[in-house]
């Protein structure tokens, strides 16, 4: 994912990829075939299982963006100090810690999965979206609605390692239980570098086109990314008056290019919430039907 970037043809984006879906299959073969499997692969067809997937996967990609595009944001584009950067993050992890409370002691009390998804998958896509108020102003107060509902969103992590919990068969409990682990870095690493090569990509096509509409001929180009990134590395500034219009450029190049990161991520989250819900209806059904009932926990 981190060499996305380079193109889809190129060998450092599709062969890892393409190594990892192969050993994925052959590990789904191996164990299909096993007498005495390590992973119970007929887990996959339980809408449960599949519904911890999602959940897993939306909301350790959701903190992974929110957390590092935030700090990278403060850092390169708006000269926060690192230690800034920790304080300003704080009322993420001051409402995720709350809300999970909340959501926990709600679900002991009765509520549904199904419902403290869409509770905590609303507040992560409203959250993401209200980032956009950043194009406003960028004081810290325009990037608090966003903090705190993508921190309250959070809370739907309680129900995905619930969940796994109550699918584990005692046989492969170990190995089940510890997929929540392996679910949630996919999630975390598909939003960490996911995230990074769309901002990246945006702010390249952004600086581009000013230079364009500048006059700055395409031969230059590269001579300015060059100063661009010498700047986040090591805060050396182009001299001219040029080298300041081109680090303004940049930075509102980046500040859109944030905004577009945060509409994406917000669409992904929806979706899997969505689709996270559908299952977690089925599941339900499902468990109802066994039992006999006709009332569906909603």
């Amino acid at each position: 994912m981190s060499h996305a970037g380079e193109g889809l043809t190129s060998p450092l984006t599709w062969a890892p990829l393409a190594s990892g879906a192969a050993l994925l299959a052959l590990f789904a073969v191996v164990e299909l075939r096993g007498a005495h499997p390590f992973f119970p692969m007929q887990l996959f067809r339980n809408p449960g299982f599949l519904a911890a997937i999602g959940m897993g996967i939306a909301f350790n990609l959701a903190q992974a963006v929110g957390i590092l595009q935030l700090a990278n944001i403060w850092q390169y584009v708006y000269g926060f100090s690192t230690v800034e950067v920790s304080l300003g993050q704080l009322p993420v992890t001051v409402i995720s810690v709350a809300a999970s409370i909340y959501i926990g002691r709600r679900l002991s009390a009765g509520l549904s999965q199904a419902t403290a998804i869409m509770i905590s998958g609303g507040a992560s896509l409203l959250g993401f979206l209200a980032f956009a108020l950043i194009l406003i102003s960028h004081e810290f107060w325009f990037f608090l609605p966003g903090m705190l509902l993508i921190g309250f969103g959070m809370s739907g992590l309680v129900p995905y390692g619930a969940l796994v919990l109550r699918l584990a068969p005692a046989a492969q409990f170990g190995a089940v239980t510890s997929s929540r682990t392996t679910i949630g870095q996919f999630g975390y690493a598909v939003g960490l570098s996911g995230s990074m090569v769309l901002v990246d990509a945006l702010t390249r096509d952004g600086v581009i086109h000013r230079l364009k509409d500048a006059g700055v001929t395409p031969a230059r180009y590269g001579e300015a990314l060059d100063a661009i990134y010498a700047y986040t590395q090591n805060g050396t500034i182009p001299s001219g008056s040029n080298g300041t219009a081109l680090l303004q450029g940049a930075a509102a190049s980046y500040e859109v290019a944030f905004v577009t990161t945060m509409v994406v991520t917000a669409a992904i989250v929806g979706v899997l919430s969505l689709l996270t819900v559908i299952a977690l209806r089925r599941f339900a059904a499902g468990n109802i039907a066994a039992a006999g009932t006709s009332r569906l926990p909603w």
